[in-house]
């Protein structure tokens, strides 16, 4: 899925792009048909020629027990290496840097293997124009959202199809107008260097923090059996998500993050100088606004559980797919990741060896169980343009073609 919009002024950092200011942003969270991914590859990701997973064969691997392509190449045993062959010589340090790469390679292969004839759609979100600097993402309208094919009418099915399936309707029945902004570089195109990368890094801490901290909290007060009922599901939906599902990324975010840290004292940098956006703490403060209000009583409560469930979705499932070429990408552009290997953040999850994706899509299709209604699929499904694009902001700051990125 391709998003398009105008993202807040980088400021300073847009200094460094070649041309004018960033005006808008491509952002896939499916993956592509075709070959293989691969650092400084070709793969037109960023592009309207995208695929979602392929729903049948991965929810099938899902329902049946069967390993994923992702848990076929290990995607959830980080730790387990092959020995250098010591007839091709080389140090120890390049066989880390090599092994960093080859782990975000075989992420991304898995992504192209899920990737096949079902989906594909764009979508175009503009901003009124109102305050560009402000961070207002409310501002935010989408603009067009242009499936590739017909969607069914049959809504029935498990909750992820439903959630994809929402998005595909939307265009298909012609509610949402066609705009296109200028185009950015194709992600093939993109070059960002550590800087941009470690303001990305702490800006997704930002948000996968609060969803953190949010559905703890939901988890604790708001779960009882009388409170549960009362929100009609709702709270224990999101409750699934909670950090015991092995699938949350603040400790490996930190980890990243701490490395990156470490590099940079020596450089004439400080962590400081990484602030949370603009964009990202607007987005962080939607959310926990969206955790306070579920914690209440009645409608309200239920209603900001339904909303929050729409962006557990986003977040995760971006995460999951084209996150895997961010961090293939961001291996191949910066020497200093290469050479602390911290790529936590897409490798290292406390899940015994299952893998993430198949975890995920069997957890939302639980949490779509735990609902009370269609009319409450309804509600989470009406919050999805909004996550999305709050979701893809905070990819703006890598969609640049910097110079002299080996500095960092």
């Amino acid at each position: 899925m391709n998003v398009v919009m105008n993202p807040p002024n980088l400021g300073s950092s847009s200094s460094l792009c070649r041309g004018s200011e960033i005006p808008s942003l491509s952002w896939t969270e499916c993956v592509t048909r075709g070959s293989s991914v691969r650092p400084g590859g070709r793969s037109r990701l960023w592009s309207s020629d995208v695929k979602w997973p392929n729903l049948g064969v991965v929810q099938s691997a899902a329902d049946s027990g069967e390993a994923t392509p992702g848990s076929r190449k290990g995607f959830g045993s980080p730790k387990k290496a092959v020995k250098p062959d010591p007839k091709k010589g080389g140090s120890s340090k390049r066989y880390q840097e090599e092994k960093g790469v080859v782990v975000l390679n075989n992420a991304a292969r898995t992504a192209d293997r899920e990737g096949a004839t079902q989906l594909s759609k764009v979508i175009d979100v503009m901003d009124k124009g109102e305050d560009e600097e402000s961070g207002k993402l409310e501002n935010l309208r989408v603009k067009s959202f242009s499936p590739a094919v017909t969607s069914s009418d049959n809504m029935s099915g498990p909750f992820y199809e439903k959630l994809v399936n929402r998005l595909q309707l939307l265009e298909s029945k012609g509610e949402i107008a066609v705009a296109q902004a200028k185009p950015l570089p194709s992600f093939d195109r993109w070059v960002f260097g550590g800087e941009r990368y470690l303001q990305f890094l702490v800006d997704q801490r930002a948000v996968f923090q609060a969803l953190r901290d949010v559905i703890a909290r939901i988890k604790k007060e708001g779960c009882g059996d009388e409170g549960a009922v009362a929100l009609g599901g709702a709270a224990r939906a999101v409750s699934l998500f909670a950090e015991d599902l092995g699938l949350d990324r603040c400790t490996a975010l930190n980890a990243d993050i701490n490395s990156f840290a470490e590099s940079l004292n020596g450089r004439g940098h400080s962590l400081g100088a990484f602030a949370v956006s603009t964009q990202a703490a607007s987005y962080s403060k939607y959310i926990r606004q969206l955790g306070s209000s579920s914690l209440e009583y009645g409608t309200k409560a239920r209603d900001a559980c339904l909303k929050l469930l729409a962006h557990v979705f986003t977040n995760y499932v971006s995460h999951l797919t084209t996150g895997m070429r961010i961090g293939a990408k961001a291996m191949d552009n910066i020497v200093v990741l290469r050479q602390t290997n911290a790529v936590s953040f897409y490798r290292d999850y406390a899940l015994e060896g299952k893998d993430p994706l198949k975890l995920f899509i069997q957890t939302i299709n639980s949490a779509g169980r735990c609902l009370g209604s269609d009319e409450d699929h309804e509600q989470v499904m009406d919050e999805l343009p909004k996550a999305m694009q709050r979701t893809s902001l905070l990819l703006s700051v890598l969609a640049v073609e910097e110079q002299a990125v080996e500095t960092l």
